[in-house]
């Protein structure tokens, strides 16, 4: 692999290329985990075009089989953009992360024997994990140290709201999917009332305090308790209504029965 060290220039991209130096086809994986950097892209040279190979970018990972003596390019630059990531959580070791090659070839061996030639195929594995860096002090390098604090200090005040426990969420709170929907639905939406706190409030969340923080919940808990009332209410009303027109539908049939019997008696 050329460069060995993954390190991210000041201009904010990467081109790296690998060689299969043998004549069997190679199975190459690519994954990546990290906030500061992604794939962009990946190729090969075909008689002096370059074919795109394909890759999920989203994942940050890439299969593919690279034939014997081909070289593999592809490139890995810096985010441009930094939302908070709204479900995920990143450690230091995160910051730049790291990319893990994976291969496997199969290579098949004759076995002769009296009455033909067997074959028997091997399969060998191996992985290599590269660290991921920036040139130290450049301007890209300063942007991404900012991202990243910020993403810190997002999952921190995550954290908090999480943390700051009303009675009624600590009962429920060990909840699993199989248990009674009811209570997980109420464990679920409580997971998106913290994302939708912190969104209203951002940084704000660093000067309220504890109490303050769990009547925000209590209040988005009331709120949901009102609704689902509401619409139980619904269904029992839609519930009773029906049954009072099935009741009401099944009187008049037997009304224009009875009617039509006294007209036969009378015949």
């Amino acid at each position: 692999m050329k460069p060995e060290k993954l390190e991210i220039p000041s201009s904010g991209h990467l081109e790296v290329q690998l060689e299969n130096p043998t004549d069997n086809l190679i199975e190459i994986g690519f994954t990546m985990d990290s906030f500061s950097f992604k794939f962009e892209r990946a190729w090969i040279l075909k008689d002096g075009k370059e074919i795109d190979v394909m890759n999920d970018e989203k994942q940050n990972r890439l299969i593919h089989g690279l034939e014997g003596h081909d070289v593999l390019h592809f490139r890995i630059k810096c985010r441009k953009a930094f939302k908070h990531r709204k479900w995920e959580t990143y450690e230091k070791s995160s910051e730049f992360g790291y990319f893990k090659i994976t291969w496997e070839v199969k290579i098949n061996s004759l076995h002769p024997s009296r009455k033909a030639n067997l074959t028997k195929e091997f399969h060998m594995n191996a992985f290599k994990t590269f660290p991921l860096s920036i040139e130290p002090n450049c301007e890209k390098a300063k942007v991404l140290a900012e991202a990243f604090l910020e993403q810190q200090k997002h999952q921190e005040r995550r954290q908090r709201i999480k943390d700051c426990h009303t009675k009624e969420e600590s009962v429920w709170l060990d909840v699993t999917e199989d248990y009674i929907s009811y209570e997980w639905d109420r464990k679920t939406k409580m997971n998106m009332w913290i994302e939708e706190i912190l969104e209203k409030y951002g940084a704000k969340i660093d000067q309220l305090s504890d109490n303050e923080i769990k009547k925000m919940k209590e209040d988005l808990m009331k709120s949901f308790e009102k609704e689902r009332k509401k619409k139980e209410n619904e269904i029992e009303k839609g519930i009773k209504e029906e049954k009072e027109e099935n009741e009401a539908r099944r009187q008049q049939e037997m009304r224009l029965k009875k009617e039509q019997e006294k007209k036969c008696v009378v015949m």
